[in-house]
Protein backbone atom coordinates (compact mmCIF):
# COMPACT_ATOMS: atom_id res chain seq x y z
CA UNK A 1 0.00 0.00 0.00
CA UNK A 2 1.43 3.73 -0.39
CA UNK A 3 1.49 6.52 1.62
CA UNK A 4 -1.83 7.44 2.72
CA UNK A 5 -4.37 5.15 5.06
CA UNK A 6 -7.17 7.70 3.15
CA UNK A 7 -8.08 10.74 4.70
CA UNK A 8 -10.91 11.47 6.48
CA UNK A 9 -12.63 15.08 6.30
CA UNK A 10 -15.13 16.39 8.36
CA UNK A 11 -17.85 19.32 7.06
CA UNK A 12 -21.22 20.61 8.48
CA UNK A 13 -24.86 19.67 7.46
CA UNK A 14 -24.21 22.65 4.54
CA UNK A 15 -21.32 21.21 2.90
CA UNK A 16 -18.46 22.97 4.52
CA UNK A 17 -15.63 22.11 6.63
CA UNK A 18 -15.81 22.05 9.90
CA UNK A 19 -17.42 19.34 13.21
CA UNK A 20 -20.13 17.49 12.02
CA UNK A 21 -20.63 15.22 9.34
CA UNK A 22 -17.17 12.58 8.61
CA UNK A 23 -16.94 12.16 4.87
CA UNK A 24 -14.69 8.86 4.86
CA UNK A 25 -12.55 8.34 1.48
CA UNK A 26 -14.29 6.22 -1.45
CA UNK A 27 -13.92 1.92 -1.17
CA UNK A 28 -10.55 1.59 -3.48
CA UNK A 29 -11.23 1.20 -7.49
CA UNK A 30 -8.24 -1.20 -8.98
CA UNK A 31 -8.29 -2.81 -11.92
CA UNK A 32 -5.55 -4.58 -14.06
CA UNK A 33 -4.43 -4.08 -17.79
CA UNK A 34 -2.49 -5.96 -20.04
CA UNK A 35 0.97 -5.27 -20.29
CA UNK A 36 0.99 -3.93 -23.87
CA UNK A 37 1.61 -0.18 -24.86
CA UNK A 38 -2.31 0.26 -26.14
CA UNK A 39 -3.55 -0.38 -22.74
CA UNK A 40 -2.21 2.49 -21.73
CA UNK A 41 -5.01 4.74 -23.00
CA UNK A 42 -7.72 2.14 -21.46
CA UNK A 43 -5.82 2.68 -17.91
CA UNK A 44 -6.41 6.87 -18.40
CA UNK A 45 -10.02 6.37 -19.45
CA UNK A 46 -10.83 3.99 -16.43
CA UNK A 47 -8.80 6.89 -13.99
CA UNK A 48 -10.54 9.71 -15.86
CA UNK A 49 -13.88 8.20 -15.18
CA UNK A 50 -13.29 8.47 -11.60
CA UNK A 51 -11.90 11.95 -11.23
CA UNK A 52 -14.24 13.50 -14.16
CA UNK A 53 -14.11 16.64 -14.44
CA UNK A 54 -11.98 18.33 -11.54
CA UNK A 55 -9.55 21.14 -11.76
CA UNK A 56 -6.12 18.83 -11.76
CA UNK A 57 -7.21 16.06 -14.09
CA UNK A 58 -5.59 16.44 -16.85
CA UNK A 59 -2.24 16.61 -14.41
CA UNK A 60 -3.83 13.28 -13.27
CA UNK A 61 -4.12 11.43 -16.10
CA UNK A 62 -0.64 12.67 -17.41
CA UNK A 63 0.54 11.44 -13.81
CA UNK A 64 -1.14 7.82 -15.04
CA UNK A 65 -0.10 7.78 -18.11
CA UNK A 66 3.53 8.14 -17.43
CA UNK A 67 3.81 5.53 -14.58
CA UNK A 68 0.96 3.16 -16.76
CA UNK A 69 3.83 3.28 -19.69
CA UNK A 70 6.89 3.18 -17.78
CA UNK A 71 5.55 -0.25 -15.93
CA UNK A 72 5.19 -1.44 -19.41
CA UNK A 73 8.54 -0.67 -20.87
CA UNK A 74 10.51 -1.07 -17.99
CA UNK A 75 9.61 -3.98 -16.02
CA UNK A 76 8.47 -7.50 -16.34
CA UNK A 77 4.79 -6.25 -16.82
CA UNK A 78 5.43 -5.53 -20.40
CA UNK A 79 6.66 -9.44 -20.86
CA UNK A 80 4.16 -11.85 -22.83
CA UNK A 81 1.36 -12.45 -20.54
CA UNK A 82 2.38 -9.48 -17.94
CA UNK A 83 -0.15 -6.95 -16.54
CA UNK A 84 -0.01 -3.81 -14.65
CA UNK A 85 -2.21 -2.89 -11.47
CA UNK A 86 -4.03 0.26 -11.26
CA UNK A 87 -5.43 0.88 -7.90
CA UNK A 88 -7.39 4.43 -6.57
CA UNK A 89 -8.69 5.80 -3.64
CA UNK A 90 -10.82 9.22 -4.32
CA UNK A 91 -11.63 11.23 -1.15
CA UNK A 92 -13.55 14.89 -1.97
CA UNK A 93 -10.41 16.65 -2.12
CA UNK A 94 -7.71 14.02 -2.92
CA UNK A 95 -6.97 11.09 -4.92
CA UNK A 96 -4.48 8.37 -4.04
CA UNK A 97 -3.29 6.27 -7.28
CA UNK A 98 -0.63 3.55 -7.25
CA UNK A 99 0.60 1.76 -9.98
CA UNK A 100 1.62 -1.86 -9.45
CA UNK A 101 3.90 -3.68 -12.05
CA UNK A 102 5.31 -7.00 -11.50
CA UNK A 103 8.82 -6.44 -11.16
CA UNK A 104 12.07 -6.77 -12.77
CA UNK A 105 15.51 -4.89 -12.79
CA UNK A 106 15.09 -1.22 -12.77
CA UNK A 107 17.21 1.88 -13.40
CA UNK A 108 16.39 5.08 -11.68
CA UNK A 109 18.85 7.04 -14.75
CA UNK A 110 16.94 9.75 -16.79
CA UNK A 111 18.30 10.39 -20.17
CA UNK A 112 17.28 14.20 -19.96
CA UNK A 113 18.23 15.23 -22.61
CA UNK A 114 16.61 12.28 -24.73
CA UNK A 115 13.05 10.95 -25.96
CA UNK A 116 12.59 9.35 -22.34
CA UNK A 117 13.67 9.17 -19.25
CA UNK A 118 11.82 12.39 -17.44
CA UNK A 119 8.30 9.83 -16.75
CA UNK A 120 9.03 10.49 -13.24
CA UNK A 121 10.17 13.61 -12.99
CA UNK A 122 7.08 14.72 -14.62
CA UNK A 123 5.54 12.86 -12.06
CA UNK A 124 6.99 14.63 -8.98
CA UNK A 125 6.46 18.10 -11.18
CA UNK A 126 3.13 17.80 -11.04
CA UNK A 127 1.74 15.20 -8.29
CA UNK A 128 0.61 16.50 -4.62
CA UNK A 129 3.31 13.64 -3.45
CA UNK A 130 4.91 10.65 -5.12
CA UNK A 131 7.16 7.62 -3.90
CA UNK A 132 7.92 4.21 -4.66
CA UNK A 133 7.59 0.55 -2.96
CA UNK A 134 8.95 -2.60 -3.36
CA UNK A 135 12.13 -4.24 -5.29
CA UNK A 136 12.72 -6.84 -8.00
CA UNK A 137 9.50 -9.11 -7.11
CA UNK A 138 7.20 -6.01 -8.40
CA UNK A 139 7.29 -2.35 -7.52
CA UNK A 140 4.58 0.17 -6.73
CA UNK A 141 4.66 3.44 -7.54
CA UNK A 142 2.34 5.84 -5.81
CA UNK A 143 1.22 9.44 -6.50
CA UNK A 144 -1.09 11.89 -4.31
CA UNK A 145 -3.29 14.65 -6.10
CA UNK A 146 -5.11 17.38 -4.50
CA UNK A 147 -8.73 17.85 -6.02
CA UNK A 148 -10.18 20.96 -4.63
Amino acid sequence: MAAESGAVRTATAAGGPGPGLVVPPAPPVTMAFPGTLDQVTRARRFLASLVGQSAPAGDTILCLSELVTNAIMHSASGQPGGFVTVRAVLTPSRLLCEVTDQGGPWRLAADRDGQSGRGLVIVEALATSFGITGDDAGRTIWFTMDLA
